[in-house]
């Protein structure tokens, strides 16, 4: 078994499609030359793979983060599914509607009580950590053979990859405040530039070197080990340089050709023919047509670069699909939510029933991680969260059964009548703040899927209007996740039978702490039923 490591935030920052495609020559060129244990993906191809399993997880169909959800307990139903991602696709957004149904709907047995409800939030991701993935060790052979393919889809494609970014570069406001040809080599090889600056320190040092161990009398074997070892990398520096080179020389001929199109003709580059350019792009009114399909072109070998990013990558991701045994993936979610609770209030002075509703609000800070093994069933998630929040003492008021009958007469011996039951809540409803710390774990560590995995839910809540201003909650149940059998292996169903207690901890119902709630009546159980809505990769 190998592992690879993805360092998303330091070492392999997101750049854009044209950028991303600009050193993967070099990645696969080290691949097929350098590498004595190839590993299945080029850096970049990686950090796609990991990223898009990123994307299933969030959208439901990697874990029980369903897209529709129906809970029995407190009956709820969700909607949850992503609004907006980053073209990198390391940030994240999504959104959850929650509705709670009519008191006692599909309840199996509780002790809680049941009000509606509304509640909707904001949920910002975004990856962080290590995140890996473990794999079979292949015939080397095999995976030089990968490479060398995606050397030639690379090879005849780079010409509209180089062409996209010249164009873009032509066009850029920058170039226009300042029409040079160092300008211009900024925006076309700032990347180049510095690294033949780092090529030639790290030349001259290995050379350095090299030297001083071979001046030696009668080298060590271990010193011999060492300069084979520089000399090596001198050849690979060697070769990336005339790739850097290869790279600098194409896109400058395709800026001559491109300025060919307005009648700038030259062999060699200077700055009185980008002048020139500026002036006629910026002044002319005589070369309209020309300025339109020139846009037109930057805009159709853009799509192609991007296009070519995607369909490289899939085709090394697709190829290596089958030697995954695990991925790891971590990440960030803070998420600022609203919630309205409608209920009704009893007033026994009156004796009256009210409708009431109390608006609340907070915010959730949570990290969050997914093993997901190479069995279709088999995967570990957990998730474990801060909370602020607005809080009311609704779930501490006394409640009432009620039916509620309405009478109409009709004639002087037939009468109709309206009836409504429900539930009713005595007290006074106050609101404060409160934190809560939840924690989620679902396990499911077999092969076989026709078995059951482990779930389970504790949280711990503080809120200041509370009589019972401590609460641990513990939820635990098992869980099913039915796979659609395809070689993505997502989740179509997911189902929780679970039991839970609200509180675990001492409850009393009355301010002087008189009155204890027996644990039975802290006592539910249920059902959640979730439903993935995939809106794409």
């Amino acid at each position: 078994m190998k592992k690879l490591l993805l360092f998303i935030a330091s070492l392999c920052p997101f750049v854009s499609s044209a950028q991303a495609f600009e050193d993967l020559s070099w990645d696969y060129r080290k691949k097929i030359e350098f590498n004595k244990d190839t590993m299945p993906l080029t850096p970049k191809a990686f950090n796609r793979f990991l990223i898009n399993h990123y994307n299933y997880t969030l959208l439901g169909s990697s874990t029980p983060s369903t897209g529709i959800k129906v809970e029995t307990d407190k009956p709820s139903i969700s909607l949850k599914g992503n609004i907006w991602s980053s073209k990198d696709r390391e940030w994240i957004v999504n959104m959850e509607l929650r509705a709670g149904l009519d008191n006692g709907v599909m309840q199996v047995v509780s002790g809680d009580k049941v009000n509606t409800l509304f509640k909707a939030n904001f949920g910002i991701n975004k990856l962080w950590g290590n995140n890996s993935a473990w794999y079979t060790s292949q015939n080397k052979y095999v995976l030089r053979a990968l490479h060398n393919d995606a050397v030639i889809k690379y090879s005849s494609l780079k010409e509209y990859i180089d062409t996209a970014k010249v164009l873009s570069a032509l066009i850029d406001k920058t170039l226009f405040n300042t029409p040079t040809v160092s300008k211009l080599d900024t925006l076309l090889f700032f990347k180049q530039q510095q690294e033949i600056k780092f090529i030639n320190d790290r030349t001259s040092f290995l050379k350095k070197e090299i030297t001083e161990l071979e001046s030696s009398a009668k080298p060590k074997e271990c010193d011999k080990e060492k300069i084979n070892k520089k000399k090596s990398e001198i050849k690979q520096i060697i070769l990336r340089l005339n790739d850097i080179e290869y790279t600098i020389n194409n896109k400058r001929r395709i800026v001559l050709d491109a300025l060919r199109e307005f009648d700038i003709p030259g062999d060699a580059l200077s700055d009185s023919m980008l002048v020139h350019y500026v002036k006629i792009w910026t002044t002319s009114d005589t070369m309209l047509l020309e300025k339109k399909s020139f846009i037109n072109k930057n805009n159709k070998y853009n799509i192609i670069a991007d296009g070519a990013v995607d369909s490289l990558f899939k085709y090394e991701i697709e190829a290596v699909a089958h030697m995954w045994n695990s991925k790891t993936i971590k990440w960030f979610n803070l998420s600022p939510f609203v919630s309205n609770v409608n209920f009704v209030h009893y007033q026994p002075d009156s004796v009256r029933l009210t409708d009431k509703s109390s608006f609340l609000w907070g915010v959730k800070f949570s990290g969050n991680m997914l093993i997901k093994w190479k069995e279709p069933n088999r995967f570990f998630y957990w998730s474990a969260g801060l909370v602020g929040q607005r809080v009311n003492s609704l779930e501490e008021m006394t409640d009432y059964s009620y039916k509620k009958s309405v009478q109409k007469k009709i004639t002087e011996t037939e009468t109709i009548s309206d009836e409504k039951t429900g539930t009713a809540y005595e007290g006074l409803l106050s609101t404060g703040w409160g934190v809560s710390i939840p924690i989620e774990i679902f396990y499911v560590p077999w092969k076989q899927a026709y078995i059951p995995g482990f779930y389970l839910n504790i949280e711990g809540r503080w809120g200041e209007k509370w009589i019972n201003d401590k609460k641990l909650s513990l939820a635990a149940g098992i869980i099913w996740n039915v796979t659609n059998g395809d070689k993505d292996a997502k989740n179509v169903l997911t189902i929780i039978p679970y039991a839970k207690f609200s509180n675990v901890v001492k409850e009393y119902t009355d301010v002087a702490k008189q009155n204890k709630k027996a644990l039975h009546d802290l006592f539910s159980a249920g059902v959640q039923v979730g439903i993935p809505i995939n809106l794409g990769k």
